[in-house]
């Protein structure tokens, strides 16, 4: 009877201790491997990019971006994102360093989150003439928008996990726009863990934890929950829920250039492509001039 008993017991509370810490441990595991991927500050939905594995720099900071498509220029600033032919992008660059500058002196932005006020990210398809890619960057380095960075892919080492009953919610939940999304997510996740306190208290407390990565502080700390409430929840269903949130399925990583450094003048076959161009660059390069000859 008392088998009986601590049977039903571990059914209805959680998992036996062993199989928890065990359960608890591989899930923490797997989304620390996913939190430790910040995600861009720019979006790379639709856009091919170079991959390359020895360009290691994270996009720290949110800043201007320029994307170069196949179908031409876009320029996303804060919560714009419009076509731009090159020959109005200089005075566009212009008027956005202005708007940062003035923001950052009137306390709007804080200096912490904007380190390099001076940062614009180019994403660029491989098969960008290199004449398009000087053009913008020449642009870039006639304004205050001159400390470039050169975004590319890098490979994702990470699998997803088997999917659970949870996913087909999930997949709805993030097709949408808007804010609704997140107000969709977030329900579904309070859901899963209400059942176990110190999980759900992992989640309360996060957001007062300013400046810290969130998703790497909520990955290292559900193991430890799991653990305390005896793994009172459906870890497969939580762990889609976390996983997706956090995953980041297509990583970058930027080349930064600092325009307070000497520039390295590189020779550019004008019929040449991003794809070629950008072997020119290496994570030791601090400023670059391209010279077409």
């Amino acid at each position: 009877m008392r088998v009986l008993l601590c049977v039903l017991l571990i059914a209805a509370c959680g998992k036996a201790k062993p199989e928890c810490q065990r359960d608890a441990r591989a899930l923490g595991e797997l989304l620390v491997a996913a939190a430790s991927d910040p995600f861009p500050p720019f979006d790379v939905k639709g856009m091919h990019l170079v991959i390359r594995d020895d360009v290691t720099q994270d996009a720290k900071q949110p800043a201007p971006t320029v994307r170069i498509e196949k179908a031409g220029l876009k320029y996303t600033f804060r919560y714009t994102d419009e076509a731009i032919r090159v020959e109005d992008l200089r005075d566009r660059l212009s008027a956005s360093a202005d708007q940062i500058r003035e923001d950052l002196d009137s306390g709007k932005l804080r200096q912490k989150y904007v380190p390099e006020p001076r940062r614009l990210y180019l994403l660029i398809e491989p098969t960008t003439p290199a004449s398009q890619v000087i053009a913008v960057l020449d642009a870039a380095l006639a304004t205050k928008l001159s400390a470039v960075g050169f975004v590319f892919e890098v490979p994702q080492p990470l699998k997803p996990p088997p999917r659970s009953s949870l996913d087909d919610a999930l997949d709805k939940s993030l097709a949408k726009e808007g804010g609704g999304k997140a107000t969709e997510l977030a329900e579904l996740l309070k859901q899963e863990v209400k059942s176990c306190s110190p999980l759900d208290k992992v989640f309360s407390t996060v957001g007062s934890d300013e400046g810290a990565n969130k998703a790497m502080v909520i990955a290292l700390g559900v193991a430890p929950a799991l653990e305390a409430c005896n793994c009172d929840v459906n870890i497969p269903r939580v762990r889609s829920a976390l996983f997706r949130v956090m995953y980041v399925e297509r990583p970058t990583r930027v080349l930064l250039l600092d325009p307070d450094q000497p520039a390295q003048e590189i020779v550019v076959d004008p019929a040449s492509t991003w794809a070629e161009l950008n072997k020119q660059l290496t994570p030791a390069t601090k400023n670059v001039r391209f010279v077409v000859r």
